[in-house]
């Protein structure tokens, strides 16, 4: 896998960096599930530098989002919390890089909600509150995000989906 990114990240061609990046990220996946925590986090480098390579693809922008946002959750289920709070800086970072990129700012809002739900199993209150916050500044300063927020919610609770998607 990460001899065909140095490939694709060599050709340059039109489209696919978003086919490389959506192999790293189920690779990424798969590479959790097989207990291989060093070959997980080699993949998510290549996705960080498949990212830097295309830096104006929206798709391989948000996939580096989506492997940042799972491999925050997998830091947090293997006690690896510093890691986690690392990744979600990144999160951070890349949706601050990109402040328009509505799927970034998606996947930044479940990774934020992903830690405030371990903040209140960790017993942290304070930090519970403070990423809270955070939800309610992105909820304010994006009122009108649509689809991801709504599809989120959706596939969880059906009460949440009573007004037509917009």
């Amino acid at each position: 896998m990460i001899e065909g990114v140095q490939q694709a990240r060599r050709s340059r061609e039109t489209g696919f960096g978003l086919i490389l990046a959506a192999g790293l990220v189920n690779t990424l996946n798969q590479a959790k599930t097989e207990d291989d925590l060093a070959g997980r986090d080699a993949l998510l480098g290549e996705l960080r530098n498949l990212a830097q390579d295309y830096p104006n693809d929206a798709a391989v922008r948000w996939l580096l989002a989506v492997g940042l946002r799972y491999t925050l959750n997998h830091a947090k289920t293997e006690g690896n919390l510093n890691r986690r709070d690392a990744l979600l800086v990144e999160l951070r970072n890349l949706a601050r890089t990109y402040p328009d990129d509505t799927e970034v700012r998606g996947s930044l809002a479940r990774g934020l909600l992903s830690t405030l739900n371990h903040a209140k199993t960790e017993d942290d209150l304070n930090r519970r509150d403070a990423l809270l916050d955070e939800l309610r500044n992105l909820a304010r300063t994006y009122p009108d995000d649509p689809s991801w927020a709504r599809r989120y919610w959706c596939c969880r609770s059906p009460k949440f989906c009573k007004a037509p998607a917009v």
